[in-house]
């Protein structure tokens, strides 16, 4: 079996969707694919560490241990929580990994990711890193492409910026599928870990679809169409859907196989009061997703519009999401709502710095980098 990953950071799904003129060269390219584009589907937390760390897990973030804005996934992962490449390996599969020039390492920041079937090119040309790369049977290729979030933050979100970082992925897309056929492959997966709200935007709530609702098309060999699915589906549900490639299987997860006929009756949603991360930042906001529509709370319980599970909601996310039983202190009488407090805003002035960012990426981790700054 040989399998495709192709990471696309920050492209919204309605993008996709609508096909934007934008887009059009990479909705092209998936309609010539052939597939199903996921037009449902989520992130349960929308930054790049913890979404991602959901999709290796299929879990929420407060059973992976990826809940704070902060946490790399090597250093967070609870243990024994398995993630699908590890899976991968221990079948004698060998990963190919190419992350682009502002990432480097960090989108596969996984624990024990090492050894001989291990190949990781982080930074560096992409034509560079195709002229060395031997795909064989029995491997996966996951392709990390931060060109689209880069261009813009660097373009300040307008649809320009949009355009062009779009057109510098398809151009490496491009050189990929002239050395490798698509029929060469038995599965394709292309996705998203979040969206974003452009420069041209305004109101809604900040864990509103265009954050929270991510580009997700599957292709498995022999598909003759392209087709648009309406199923509530999530990126966790990329987990068990490699499991079952792999002929594995796993207990007490949060997401679904594509291939189940069973759909998510809900999904859960949670984050920060803040787009840049801050010193011990923490997760103070939270939604619902359902058949009906999209619920927000706040930290006084109080729904944007009254779901009606509004109590077993309540119960999931008690149970489910980070910091919502915090609202709660028990006593005898009755479950009093308090304020999570939030933080200072110490060292977002050195992340919302992009270019910053991108020259400190090329010497290391930036988070490493920024605590070391903050605490000095």
């Amino acid at each position: 079996m040989k399998s495709l990953f192709v990471f696309i950071d920050m492209l919204r799904a309605d993008l996709i969707r609508n096909e934007a003129k934008e887009v059009a060269c990479l909705s092209e390219l998936l309609k010539k694919i052939k597939g199903t584009n996921y037009v449902n589907c989520y992130t349960p937390a929308p930054d790049t560490y913890r979404s991602l760390a959901s999709m290796w897990t299929g879990r929420y973030p407060l059973s992976h241990g990826v809940n704070n804005r902060n946490y790399t996934v090597c250093g967070a992962l609870k243990k024994g929580c398995n993630n699908w490449v590890q899976k991968a390996l221990d079948k004698g599969y060998e990963f190919n990994c190419y992350c682009g020039p502002v990432s480097c390492e960090w989108p596969i920041d996984l624990p024990y990711l090492k050894g001989n079937s291990v190949h990781v090119v982080a930074g560096g040309f992409f034509d560079d890193y195709l002229s060395e790369l031997t795909i064989r049977d029995n491997s996966i290729t996951f392709l990390v492409f931060d060109d689209l979030h880069s261009a813009l933050d660097d373009g300040a979100y307008t649809r320009k910026a949009l355009k062009n970082g779009i057109d510098i992925i398809m151009e490496n897309l491009s050189l990929f599928f002239a050395k490798w056929e698509i029929d060469f492959f038995d599965h394709i997966v292309f996705f998203s870990d979040h969206g974003y709200i452009s420069s041209e935007e305004s109101g809604g709530y900040y864990l509103d679809a265009r954050r929270t609702n991510n580009f997700f098309f599957y292709h498995k060999k022999d598909d003759m169409t392209y087709m648009n699915s309406g199923k509530l589906v999530s990126i966790m549900d990329i987990y068990p859907t490699v499991l079952e490639w792999l002929d594995e299987n796993d207990s007490g997860i949060d997401g679904i196989s594509l291939s189940s006929e069973e759909e998510h009756a809900y999904l859960l949603f949670e984050d920060t009061e803040t787009y840049y991360p801050t010193l011990l930042q923490p997760i103070n906001k939270w939604a619902v997703l359902d058949n009906e529509g999209m619920y927000f709370i706040d930290e006084q319980l109080k729904w944007s519009n009254t779901p009606a599970n509004g109590k077993y909601y309540i119960d999931l996310l008690r149970k489910k999401a980070t910091n919502f039983e915090l609202l709660f202190e028990i006593s005898e009488k009755s479950l009093m709502p308090r304020k999570v407090v939030v933080p200072s805003e110490e060292y977002a002035k050195y992340y919302s710095n992009h270019k910053l960012r991108r020259r400190i990426s090329k010497f290391g981790k930036l988070y490493l980098l920024i605590l070391k700054k903050v605490r000095s």
